[in-house]
């Protein structure tokens, strides 16, 4: 009894303790910068569904639940990396507890094979720990768009089979009616996770007849209509969001191009089919395996090639291969129908082929792609090192007594998770930042030209502008249909001042007919550097009609039609502009300040006060808010935002009138005398009315005799007339 309570207090135990090594491992990632794909990712999909309301975006399209995710953490904390990956972590420690606990269950109960149900502590400790700290886990889990995508898939499959097992073994009606239930509806959730979903029923299936039913027709008969009834709800759910696995048959026409800089095919302006792209993939999925028992050399970004042909030896030998592998789980399947090297194979092959097949795309080989393979490849990496460490005891360990030092076993699992996330935390850190993130791709990829590119653009932000430059043309060289590293070379030309360099690479990059918004808006800045307002126009349109949610152009634009004195547009831009992607204080500023020349001060006060709350110094916003409040009558939030600038600012008599203004039509005369004061006594002239309002303070004070001094000492001396009516009337009132 003794020794079953410290099993499940070390059950327990387990999964927390490898969570938090691999917090320990992944912790410096939390503090990355956005990188690659994710900002603009994250960025062009919160502007696509910022409009609408957070619950108009259920079910509307395949992917909206990491649009949903973004967007909440958007509205909360707006680009704060941290939140996001805090998020991305959370999603993959989740995964790996339920992978320990899935694979204890079934693995602890499985028949025939006396070595994985005697291990299936270890198996199950050892699995969890690589697919948390395996370095092939570093393509997806630091990369905060594909984990949204790729690992709330893995999360939703787990998840799943976890509540399929538990409803297949409770023998309580209703809790396994429950567990059926949701279940089911999961599954209708998980449909807007990401396109690889599909496979879910058919991993289900496979989970049940390898670990439920393990292997008895009879028992796995009596649960196809379970089986059938996920088919049926995730292909609804689909069909909801507009998705069709018909729309995913490749035909005659679904050749596609090349993206340049990223050219696949042998011949650049060559088209990628679905026979070519699919022949490419043998080499692909092979690829996929081996990282992950020879994880070295891992890039985001790899070279690879599509084959010339079938016979091509980057071809022929990968599909040898992989026959072979698949021809050893068919015949061990048919030895024992529940072999879990088979099963492990079963899981790879149908988790991978779906995007590893016909269907062409211009990525070839993407690692993120295996984060929902990898569970089985670890479960068999776990089981052969555990067997061999059993093997390696029974020739060396017990002949040096090793057991009755340490527990061996233990022993070797610690040290393969140890040294997993020390390379985990080896490779995390070229995701520390852009140059080390494309250092890294150039120096394993010395031939692809998207890597240059995108190189030199991370040596020019952090000021290594000459190493840049070179970069740019080793690019331009690799791929001279790519436009990027030319608008890239104009750009450079174009803050060195060489205006007439630039010009020449702009032309060239037009020529190249790349549609690329930042070349246009680039463009556009140097017609406006020329004071081409109408040439500069057109080419921040251009930019916006390419990428809508552009916060420069539309800056730029908006700063043209003020030029024109047409402040309506103006006024819209600089809306589009705060609206955008990466909008400033300043965007703010000319929102607000355009506003208030139009009379809408309670859209420039909602501008105005975000600059508040980010820095209320900023230029004279908060004579400008206040301003508006005294506008639309609010004098309480006048006073308080003139009171704040005056404090800034107690030499400047405009702000000291102001504020006083605002004071006397709150009835704070004991606030607003001194300030009246200070402004009939320093400029009067500028002021005429300061006497009137201070004579009135005055008056309300109690001070009648005083106030009636100032007014004729103000009426013999003064040559205003309709001031000195004004005074006299006044007079005539408190005498």
């Amino acid at each position: 009894m003794c020794k079953n309570h410290s099993y499940k207090i070390l059950k327990i135990i387990t999964p927390i303790i490898l969570c938090l090594i691999t917090i320990t491992f992944y912790l410096p990632t939390l503090w990355y910068n956005f990188i690659y794909d994710d900002l603009p990712t994250i960025i062009k999909n919160i502007h696509i569904i910022k409009q609408g309301n957070i619950f108009d975006q259920l079910f509307a399209n395949n992917r909206w639940i990491s649009r949903i995710i973004n967007r909440i953490l958007y509205n909360f904390w707006q680009t704060t990396p941290f939140v996001y990956r805090i998020i991305n972590l959370s999603l993959h420690l989740i995964s790996g507890i339920l992978i320990f606990f899935i694979l204890l269950n079934v693995l602890s109960n499985i028949k025939k094979q006396n070595f994985i149900k005697n291990n299936a502590y270890l198996i199950s400790t050892l699995t969890t720990g690589l697919f948390l700290l395996h370095p092939v886990q570093t393509q997806t889990v630091p990369f905060i768009t594909q984990m949204q995508l790729e690992g709330t898939v893995v999360l939703f499959t787990f998840i799943i089979i976890f509540l399929f097992l538990h409803a297949t073994k409770t023998k309580n009606l209703f809790l396994k009616m429950f567990l059926y239930a949701t279940a089911y509806f999961l599954t209708y959730i998980a449909a807007g996770t990401k396109e690889i979903i599909i496979v879910l029923p058919l991993l289900i299936s496979l989970f049940d007849w390898f670990f439920i039913a393990q292997g008895n027709w009879k028992f796995f008969l009596k649960r196809i209509p379970l089986h059938a009834l996920f088919f049926v709800i995730l292909t609804i759910s689909l069909a909801r969001l507009n998705w069709s696995i018909t729309k995913h048959i490749p035909n005659k026409t679904t050749a596609i191009v090349n993206n340049r800089g990223n050219i696949l095919t042998q011949m650049p302006k060559e088209k990628i089919t679905p026979i070519s792209f699919f022949i490419s993939q043998f080499q692909v999925i092979l690829h996929y395996i081996t990282i992950y028992f020879w994880p070295l050399n891992l890039c985001l970004d790899y070279e690879m090639k599509i084959p010339s042909n079938f016979w091509h030896h980057t071809c022929i030998i990968p599909f040898l291969i992989l026959l072979t592998i698949l021809l050893i789980g068919l015949t061990l399947f048919l030895k024992d129908n529940i072999n879990i090297i088979s099963f492990c194979i079963a899981w790879f092959f149908i988790s991978v082929l779906p995007r590893s097949s016909f269907y062409p795309s211009t990525e070839l080989v993407c690692d993120y792609k295996t984060y929902i393979s990898s569970f089985s490849i670890l479960l068999l990496i776990s089981i052969f090192l555990l067997i061999i460490a059993q093997m390696a005891y029974q020739i060396i360990g017990k002949k040096i007594h090793l057991k009755k030092y340490f527990n061996y076993q233990f022993g070797i699992i610690s040290l393969i998770i140890l040294i997993s996330g020390y390379a985990t935390k080896t490779r995390n850190a070229i995701w520390s930042n852009e140059l080390l993130f494309w250092e890294d791709v150039v120096k394993k990829n010395p031939n692809k030209a998207r890597g240059y590119n995108n190189y030199a653009v991370a040596l020019s932000e952090s000021g290594q502008h000459k190493a840049a430059m070179a970069n740019y043309k080793k690019s331009s060289q690799l791929d001279p249909t790519y436009a990027e590293p030319v608008i890239n070379l104009a750009f450079n030309y174009q803050i060195r001042g060489d205006k007439k360099r630039a010009m020449e690479y702009y032309k060239k990059a037009l020529n190249l007919n790349e549609l690329h918004p930042e070349m246009y808006h680039n463009l556009g800045v140097l017609h406006l550097q020329n004071k081409s307002l109408t040439q500069a126009e057109i080419c921040f349109k251009t930019a916006i009609k390419l990428k809508p949610y552009y916060t420069k152009s539309h800056g730029c634009l908006a700063y043209i039609y003020q030029q024109h004195n047409n402040l309506e547009k103006a006024f819209y831009h600089y809306y589009q502009a705060i609206e955008g992607d990466f909008p400033n204080l300043e965007h703010l500023y000319q929102f607000a300040s355009t506003g208030i020349k139009l009379n809408k001060y309670n859209l420039a006060i909602q501008g105005l006060e975000k600059i508040k709350t980010k820095n209320s110094n900023y230029k004279d916003t908060l004579f400008l808010l206040a301003s508006c409040y005294y506008q639309n009558k609010n004098y309480l939030k006048a006073a308080e935002n003139f009171g704040s600038f005056y404090k800034q600012n107690p030499n400047q008599l405009t702000i000291a009138y102001n504020y006083a203004q605002a004071l006397l039509n709150l009835n704070n005369f004991k606030a607003a005398k001194p300030l009246f004061e200070k402004c009939k006594n320093t400029n009067l002239e500028k002021f005429p009315y300061s006497i009137l309002h201070y004579a009135k303070c005055l008056v309300m004070l109690g001070n009648k005799k005083q106030a009636i001094y100032e007014l004729k000492n103000f009426i013999n001396t003064t040559t205003n007339v309709k001031l000195k009516n004004d005074s006299e009337i006044f007079l005539k009132e408190i005498v």
